[in-house]
């Protein structure tokens, strides 16, 4: 995203004075299931990822998902000490 990129209306454009042209360089990445890197990184230029899918992965992925927040509770993964 670039600072010209905001239309010339925008509330509190001023605010952007300071910052550099390029606020935000990118990045797109594409993640499997299982957490692996498939695609990317991509910065600084316009492009399409691609990456092929193991839709098998997906039902593993989905296995690590914790639906119901077991591991969110404090009563049993709280501080020790």
């Amino acid at each position: 995203v670039a600072k010209s990129m905001h239309p010339p209306d925008l509330p509190c454009l001023d605010e952007l004075a300071n910052q550099p042209e390029e606020m935000c360089r990118g990045g797109s990445v594409i993640v499997g299931p299982l957490g692996q890197v498939l695609a990317g990184p991509l910065y600084g230029k316009e492009d399409v990822l691609y990456a092929t899918l193991d839709m098998g992965e997906v039902v593993r992925g989905k296995l690590d998902f914790d639906v119901v927040g077991h591991y969110a509770r404090p009563d049993l993964f709280g501080k020790i000490g």
